[in-house]
């Protein structure tokens, strides 16, 4: 702006490219719809319309790390590494509306490393990394997701303090998770 007319804003019209290290990085929405993450955004391609819905990340986000879809493919789930502590922005599929964002305080973990849906979409599981302070160290909450509200957190990692690689919910019980990792299964 400079100072004489009106602020501009600036809107994506196109995406390009894909980026490779995100974590469940496709997804069909529908049978002609594809979800990819390219650069700090994740691209719902409308291949019949070739049209694209674009949803940004979060200004104060790093990159993306990994993406869920539900089961209904109405939301999706995209998490962020933030140096401030790890970001999931919920994103509603139909309307390509921003529905909620999820972070723990707490927590000084800078990224979410795998996400899940439950079959019935009601919660969400995110599972951090390692943190600086090692306090909070693979943590995997438990969430009531459209009240951003965490119901359960616990340290996943064996006493070698070994990588985790994927969490979920078991298809039939959302109360029972499965979290594998290198030497790990829990």
């Amino acid at each position: 702006r400079d100072g004489h007319g009106p602020a501009l804003s600036l809107v994506h019209r196109h995406v390009f490219g894909l980026k490779p290290d995100v974590k469940n990085n496709v997804h069909y929405a529908e049978e002609t719809q594809i979800i990819y993450p390219a650069g700090t955004n994740a691209v719902l391609w409308q291949a019949d319309q070739k049209q694209q819905k674009i949803f940004q990340g979060h200004e104060d986000g790093q990159g993306l790390t990994c993406m869920a879809v539900n089961s209904t493919k109405r939301y999706l789930a995209v998490a962020e590494k933030c140096y401030e502590g790890a970001i999931c922005t919920i994103f509603d599929l139909v309307t390509a509306k921003k529905r909620k964002t999820l972070s723990w305080p707490e927590s000084d973990a800078p990224e979410f490393l795998c996400v899940a849906f439950s079959a019935d979409s009601k919660y969400l599981i995110t599972q951090t990394g390692r943190s600086p302070s090692a306090k909070h160290d693979w943590s995997l909450l438990y969430w009531v997701w459209d009240k951003q509200r965490v119901m359960a957190s616990i340290k996943v990692s064996n006493p070698q303090n070994s990588l985790i690689r994927e969490c979920s919910f078991n298809p039939t019980d959302s109360s029972i998770v499965c979290v594998i990792g290198d030497g790990i299964l829990k």
